[in-house]
């Protein structure tokens, strides 16, 4: 499991949160940068949850 996210760090000040599939391949690494429907975030946070990658994003 990642490290959470911390408010001080954040660059705008907004959290969502993106769900993948592990089958997707993708392997989070905090900061890495994600690009969903034309907006750009930032990885702050990830967790695995079942089959599931759960990232938290600002």
């Amino acid at each position: 499991m990642g490290e959470g996210y911390r408010d001080d760090h954040l660059i705008n000040g907004t959290t969502r949160t993106l769900t993948l599939f592990k089958r997707s391949g993708y392997k989070p690494k905090l900061g890495d940068v994600v690009i969903q429907r034309g907006q750009t975030y930032i990885v702050r946070g990830f967790s695995f949850v079942d089959e599931l990658i759960v990232l938290q994003v600002e």
